[in-house]
């Protein structure tokens, strides 16, 4: 864990949350097994408050959604595995748009990072070994984690969430509690 978190360049990784604590609204896109952690970011960006459309991972639904991308929108594209024709054409729209994205995958294959604004790539383990499994694209999204230096996810992330953070634990209890 702490070789794949070695890894990723921190700079894009500063990089990367600036653009998600500033943009108007986060697009994330993850096709087949990438869709649940697109599913997940946008879950977890939801308790910071802040606006996230999940792209389908359907051919003509993708472009309907990215045409409504401004340059004031930040793009997350998970693409772990092989890469598709899909993510390529996609990086290559937004690229041409001029839209900020951030690509957290682990190949540096060139047709696919060439278009990329920041790229997270993530080494992983040789195939049939833990990390060669989504554990490891799991973890990424949970910097308090193992492997993670001490604080760097709360550092980076406590001027995006205020007092979010404090809140949805409050409000969730009152309404669990909710007599109606």
């Amino acid at each position: 864990m702490s070789e794949s978190v070695s890894s990723i360049d921190k700079n894009n990784f500063n990089s990367a949350v600036r653009y998600l604590c500033r943009a108007d609204t986060i697009y994330v896109f993850g096709s087949g097994s990438n869709e649940s952690l697109a599913t997940y970011l946008c879950f977890r960006l939801n308790s910071f408050r802040k606006k996230t459309v999940l792209i389908p991972d359907t051919d003509n639904n993708i472009f309907e959604k990215l045409i409504l991308l401004t340059p004031k929108d930040f793009l997350v594209v998970y693409a772990f595995y092989k890469p598709t024709p899909d993510i390529i054409s996609l990086l290559d729209f937004v690229h041409r748009r001029q839209i900020p994205n951030l690509l957290i995958t682990d190949t540096r294959v060139p047709p696919m990072v060439r278009n990329a604004h920041l790229v997270l790539y993530a080494k992983r383990g040789p195939f049939g070994v833990f990390l060669s499994t989504p554990s490891f694209p799991w973890r990424l999204q949970m910097p308090s984690s193992s492997g993670w230096p001490k604080n760097w996810g709360r550092r980076l992330w406590k001027p995006c969430a205020s007092s979010m953070i404090s809140e949805l634990p409050t409000t969730t209890k009152r309404y669990l509690t909710w007599p109606g």
